[in-house]
């Protein structure tokens, strides 16, 4: 009976095992919490606040959500909120230029998904 303990405990060691390895593979989109660093923002670029929305007084917060992939940079953005539509897109143009420094998962790269709010304000 020892023998067949040890076995199943050998199966279960190698389901975990392949669980981890896919887990990093490019295809993992969110970083496990126990896996590493979360991607780093290396350049930021500020959005250009529309004419159109300036003269007109308008302010929004906009929330973007986009994958960092394996070289750090950003692709697949999506608007998550936005009430004003120029705005919104000065948003995705600014964000679609950021540099990052990639997540960590056992020592590789992966593709990671970033939630962020940009925030449109006039003085």
């Amino acid at each position: 009976m020892k023998f067949i303990r040890a076995e199943i405990y050998i199966h279960l060691f190698s389901a975990f095992a392949l669980v981890v390895i896919i887990s990093c593979s490019n295809s993992a989109l969110l970083t496990p919490p126990d896996c590493g660093s979360e991607p780093t923002l290396i350049e930021n670029v500020e959005p250009e606040y529309p004419r159109l929305a300036r003269n007109a007084g308008l302010e929004d917060d906009i929330v973007l959500s986009y994958v960092v992939d394996i070289f750090g940079r950003v692709r697949d953005i999506k608007i998550i909120q936005s009430n004003i539509e120029m705005l919104g897109e000065a948003a995705v143009r600014a964000v679609n230029q950021y540099k990052y420094s990639p997540a960590i998962c056992y020592g590789r790269p992966v593709e990671s998904e970033v939630t962020t709010t940009i925030e449109f304000r006039l003085p």
